[in-house]
């Protein structure tokens, strides 16, 4: 069976006030099955505005890919200070033992677990474009 073993997680950051705040990847084939998770990813050096980062995570046991994949979940965790804000776009790409690659995108993204300056967000879930 076709397994995931690693994920590309790609983010353009605008603006970055996390302050400590901590970015957590979930994938998940439905609403409550989540099978594969990346994070939390590190905060240091300090991501900045006009950031572009790549972190690469290799498996170290290789994940069956599951009939279907739906979306992918970005969450921010609540740090010490209340000014937690985060805007961005991502690609997060799942690559398996057979060369495929399983690509998630989002474009104007914003967590902010504060609600200080939009609604409070926490999570973003992700669509599957290909």
């Amino acid at each position: 069976a076709e397994a995931i073993v690693e994920a590309e997680l790609h983010f353009d950051t605008m603006s970055d006030d996390r302050e400590g705040g901590v970015v957590k990847v979930e994938f998940y084939s439905n609403e409550a099955t989540k099978f594969a998770e990346v994070g939390p990813l590190p905060e240091r050096p300090e991501w900045g505005e006009g950031d572009r980062r790549t972190i690469s995570h290799k498996f170290t046991t290789p994940i069956p890919l599951p009939d279907r994949v739906a979306f992918a979940r970005i969450s921010l965790t609540k740090a010490e200070e209340t000014n937690i804000g985060w805007n961005f776009e991502a690609t997060l790409t799942l690559k398996t033992d057979r060369g495929r690659s399983i690509v998630f995108e989002g474009k104007d993204l914003r967590l902010d677990t504060t609600g200080k300056r939009r609604p409070r967000t926490a999570t973003l879930n992700i669509p599957r474009v290909r």
